[in-house]
């Protein structure tokens, strides 16, 4: 729900960067997820549906997809 809140309204990240951090969690694919937003977030890009995606696929290796051989890809 918080991913989905920061792609529908930015200013959300502002509410929980400073409480939430990768490690909370659970999955693997919400992890890089929120580490590729709060790249974004850090760089003041917006964080959109396509520039995620473009984030997620060309990100460091803590957010790229495609590193593991069982990694979701988009």
């Amino acid at each position: 729900m918080v991913l989905g809140a920061i792609l529908i309204e930015n200013s959300a990240m502002e509410n929980v960067s400073d409480i939430l951090v990768p490690e909370d969690f659970y999955k693997d694919a919400h992890r890089r997820i929120f580490t590729a937003m709060l790249d974004m977030s850090e760089r003041r890009e917006a964080i959109d549906l396509v520039t995620l995606t473009d984030a997620l696929r060309h990100g460091g290796p803590s957010t790229r997809w495609g590193a593991h051989p069982t990694s979701p890809r988009w």
